[in-house]
C-alpha cells in the first residue's frame, strides 16, 4: 500500500535516500588543542529545527536518524543522538531540495544562530549539496510509543 510506505518514510521506519545537503562541522585550532567553545547538544538542536524549518524531509546527526522521539542531549562530555554518543565531527545530513535548503537554512532565525555559533566557536563549517543521499531508519525504540495510543476521528 503506497500510503502505508510514505507513512513509514514520514515517521523515519525505513531509511531514506534523495537530493539534499550535508553539513560538517569540526573543530579548528592552529596549536593541535581543542578550539576554546565546544558545538553543544543545544547547538545541534537548533541546527536540526532550522533544517526542518528549511523544508528537510528526513535529518540524520553522524549516521543517526532523527524522528519524532528522538533525542539530541548532553550526557556527561558527550552528546547523544537516539542515545548514541556521538563526537566531532558532526555530520549533519538533510534531505530536501537541494536548490533551496542552504539558502533558506541561512534565511531562518536558526541558520542565523548556527552561522554565530561556527564563527565564535572558530569551528569549520562545510556544507555540500547532493542528488542522491542517504538517512538510515530511526531506531526501534525511538518508534515505539508505550503509553500514548491513537484517537479514532470520524473523517
Amino acid at each position: 500500500d503506497p500510503a502505508y510506505e510514505l507513512l513509514r518514510l514520514k515517521t523515519g521506519d525505513r531509511a531514506a535516500r534523495g537530493p539534499g545537503i550535508t553539513l560538517t562541522a569540526s573543530p579548528t585550532s592552529s596549536d593541535g588543542q581543542h578550539n576554546a567553545g565546544r558545538i553543544t547538544d543545544n547547538d545541534l538542536q537548533i541546527l536540526v529545527n532550522g533544517l526542518w524549518y528549511a523544508g528537510a524531509e528526513a535529518i540524520s546527526v553522524n549516521g543517526n536518524r532523527i524522528g519524532t522521539l528522538s533525542a539530541i542531549r548532553t550526557a556527561g562530555d558527550a552528546i547523544t543522538v537516539n542515545f548514541k554518543s556521538i563526537g566531532p565531527p558532526y555530520v549533519v545530513v538533510a534531505l530536501g531540495n537541494n536548490d533551496t535548503l542552504e539558502t533558506r537554512l541561512n534565511d531562518n532565525p536558526s541558520g542565523r544562530y548556527w552561522s554565530a555559533r561556527v564563527q565564535a566557536l572558530r569551528v569549520r563549517n562545510e556544507v555540500a549539496s547532493s542528488t542522491q543521499l542517504t538517512v538510515p531508519a530511526v531506531p526501534v525504540q525511538r518508534l515505539t510509543p508505550i503509553h500514548a495510543t491513537a484517537i479514532e476521528e470520524p473523517r
